[in-house]
């Protein structure tokens, strides 16, 4: 693959997050693979977090982002989950309201 360069019809086909994926791979001395993303710090899941609490469905790309850390995708899906119970709740008490 090396040999035909970015423009070939080989290279052409292959899907670019198949790519990425492979570009971010390393061997590990157990002979396997191991990803190259980080882990993230606490920032970065505070970071998720409010995005996915206020951005919403719309942050689940970044879920599948192989260069987006760890912990922010774990603050994005906590975020999103906290919107939604958010929003079960409200709805209950609003319903408990209209019935009196």
């Amino acid at each position: 693959m090396a040999l035909q360069g970015p423009t070939s019809e080989f290279r052409l086909n292959l899907n670019q997050n198949t790519l990425m994926r492979f570009a971010n791979m390393q061997n590990t001395p157990s002979g396997g693979f191991r990803s190259s993303t980080t882990i993230g710090t606490d920032g970065d899941f505070v970071w998720g977090f409010v995005l996915g609490f206020f951005v919403g469905f719309v942050m689940l790309i970044w879920v599948w982002m192989p260069n987006i850390p760890h912990k922010q995708k774990l603050g994005i899906l906590t975020g999103l989950s906290f919107q939604l119970a958010f929003n079960v709740v409200q709805e209950e008490t609003e319903d408990e309201f209209d019935q009196d």
